[in-house]
């Protein structure tokens, strides 16, 4: 049986990945090399076969055909244990759940945990009291956080996740500022990433153990929870895969079809089309002009955001132009210079990447760094007002030294910047919807916090492209729920009246993917589109919270990309929504944690499966040098963005369209 398997055709070939045996392989009896995939180089490990030439037409529908007929789901497991046996009537679900979570908090507490609670959750973190890192200044506590559910069955289920938790210094430290104050790369940063960089087995190996310490609950029928984490069949789940039941598009910058599949995200073709004429104007210092100026190999810095954007902007034409800058001295002349080369092309905007001191520079000790920041500040500030429309995007001459973490650099900065200036990520064809009118259903993005100060909202086309966004923003000490409702009721009415051109065809169906913090709003949002007439549907997103599922037969435990399990009846589905075994980055090979993404239907007619397979497709559609994984589609991503933007100026944004202008929330 083949237990995973993708179809991806690309300009020049055919591409099949597939897991399955050696007997099966010996049945297709088909005329050219099946190959055994090299599993180091990031897929589940199987085989492949590509089909080029005339192989292509002759071959393709049958190798797909046999995949089809021959498909079994995987087998799978989540990171939930079941009870050995039901809890009694005595209580009602509610109850029980509260008696359970008590009798294992209380029962960690006697061992000699740390115990915390999340309210807003209802999530249970345990952690050790002695450290499980300790190297220098910086302490990890590894933990688990857990959550019971007692559905109606009566068999009570213990959802878990590892936690870290980083000290430094004895104080609560994001990796991040561990990064900073060692400094990435060194010994004791290798040395916390490997802690923490656990694969799917080492997870759940993690886990068992720490259901294994809950002694039986006497105070809960003696209840014990079983050794080995459940298969999503024994709590009412199926196991979907996208490739297999229909088939999502990218349309590219020329015109080309490609289906959409995990090897896209290896082969490196490209994610984005430039709608627009832009030209890009790479910025240096003159080298050895300053002492200020660092040891950086320039020519590699030029070679390689010319290799980038030719590669992510296949097939478009793109003019690179690069300039040099004194950091001391008259600016004059260069001004003139790209003033000349932008007046040159008068209906290309422009992306500037410039090389500049860091922000630290300006409070330095040495004159001539200072000096070198002023000067790069002031002809930053002059040549924004020769980009009108355009962006310039800075990039720290010293992080460039290092020439393994120059590409990463490089990279974020000018997909940044393409960002900015609006390229949008492949058009997404062939999408399925359950109403009648495809090319009238829009995708609507709400995000907002615990206290419903601030609500954004972005709302796309069927196809995943930006429309329209706008945020409120409550200025209220003590904001109720009534007044916070009236805001939300506003700015969707507004997004969908005023944030629609008429060019556009006014919406039938309208798909919304909210936050877990606007979940209580769900009967305003329905009620609120329900108003304007329009059919509906609600669906939390939630990235943060979820099971980790765990595939057994794969060598490293991590399911494939894409591959989700859920119910109809309980409206829900947990989606893998990372790459999957090794990802390969420009400072090494990672195994990543598989990271899950809840999906689950508030509210509308259309059904469970269909909306989760959305939030995958917009989930790639988001994909980019800024997230190397693909947490939450696009619709969140951005929402996510406004509202960043909203609560740094304290300001709302009144509804705009996307008039292909610059998006500097972003």
């Amino acid at each position: 049986m083949i237990h995973i398997y993708r179809a991806t055709r690309y300009p020049d070939r055919d591409f099949f990945t597939f897991q399955a045996t050696e007997d099966t392989i010996r049945e297709f009896d088909l005329r050219f090399p099946v190959k055994v995939a090299d599993t180091k180089k990031g897929f589940e490990g199987g085989y492949f076969v590509y089909l080029r030439d005339n192989y292509r037409e002759t071959f393709f529908d049958l190798i797909k055909s046999y995949l089809r007929q021959n498909y079994e789901p995987p087998e799978l497991r989540l990171s939930a244990f079941r009870a050995i046996a039901p809890l009694s009537n005595l209580w009602p679900s509610s109850i029980w759940q509260l008696k359970v979570t008590d009798a294992i908090k209380a029962a960690f507490t006697e061992q000699g945990y740390a115990v915390n609670e999340d309210e807003f959750s209802g999530s249970v973190e345990v952690v050790p009291q002695k450290a499980s890192f300790n190297r220098e200044n910086v302490q990890i506590y590894w933990g688990v956080s857990f959550k019971v559910q007692v559905p109606e069955d009566r068999y009570p289920l213990l959802w878990c996740q590892e936690q870290f938790r980083l000290f430094m210094d004895g104080k609560p430290a994001s990796l991040g500022q561990v990064a900073k104050a060692h400094v990435e790369g060194s010994a004791i940063m290798q040395s916390i990433r490997r802690f923490t960089a656990h694969n799917a087995e080492k997870q759940f190996d993690f886990l068992k153990r720490f259901v294994n310490r809950i002694p039986p609950l006497a105070s809960c029928d003696g209840i014990t929870f079983e050794q080995e984490p459940v298969i999503p069949q024994r709590i009412g789940l199926e196991t979907w895969f996208w490739m297999h039941d229909s088939e999502a598009y990218f349309e590219t910058s020329n015109g080309l079809q490609t289906i959409l599949a995990q090897a896209m995200l290896e082969e490196g073709s490209g994610f984005y089309f430039q709608p627009d004429d832009i030209q890009v104007i790479i910025l240096l210092p003159i080298p050895d002009s300053s002492p200020a100026i660092p040891k950086v190999e320039w020519e590699q810095v030029i070679e390689r955001a010319e290799g980038f954007l030719a590669q992510t902007l296949p097939d478009v034409e793109l003019p690179v132009s690069t300039m040099k800058y004194p950091v001391d001295g008259d600016l004059n002349q260069t001004i003139q210079e790209v003033e000349t080369l932008v007046h040159s092309g008068p209906d290309r905007r422009v992306l500037c990447l410039m090389a500049t001191p860091g922000p630290e520079a300006r409070s330095s000790t040495d004159p001539k760094l200072r000096d070198a920041e002023k000067q790069s500040r002031h002809l930053n500030k002059r040549l924004r007002d020769l980009f009108r429309g355009g962006y310039a995007v800075t990039v720290d001459w010293d992080k460039l030294q290092e020439m393994s973490d120059m590409p990463f650099i490089i990279n974020n900065a000018l997909m940044g910047g393409l960002y900015r200036l609006n390229a949008q990520p492949w058009k997404l064809c062939n999408l399925s919807f359950e109403s009648e009118s495809t090319e009238a259903t829009y995708f609507l993005g709400l995000v907002s916090d615990v206290e419903t100060t601030i609500v954004s909202g972005a709302l796309f086309d069927y196809q995943g492209t930006l429309v329209a966004y706008g945020a409120t923003h409550l200025n209220r000490q003590d904001p109720g729920k009534k007044d916070s409702a009236d805001e939300i009721d506003k700015l969707i009415q507004s997004l969908l009246t005023d944030g629609i051109h008429r060019s556009r065809p006014r919406p039938t169906h309208v798909i919304v993917h909210v936050s877990p913090e606007m979940t209580t709003y769900a009967e305003d949002i329905q009620a609120a589109l329900q108003a304007l007439s329009i059919p509906n549907d609600v669906v939390s997103v939630d990235p943060k919270a979820g099971p980790r599922l765990w595939q057994p037969a794969n060598q490293q435990g991590t399911p494939s990309h894409g591959i989700a399990v859920g119910s109809e009846a309980q409206k829900v589905a947990y989606l893998m929504n990372t790459l999957s075994l090794a990802e390969r980055t420009n400072r090494g090979f990672i195994y990543p944690n598989p990271n899950t993404v809840t999906v689950r239907q508030l509210a509308g007619p259309t059904s469970t499966k269909a909306l989760a397979a959305h939030v995958y497709w917009l989930s790639v559609a988001h994909i980019n040098a800024l997230h190397r994984t693909v947490d939450t589609p696009v619709t969140i991503a951005y929402a996510q963005a406004l509202y960043d933007h909203v609560s740094k100026t304290s300001r709302p944004m009144r509804v705009t369209r996307n008039y292909k202008r610059t998006l500097y929330w972003l």
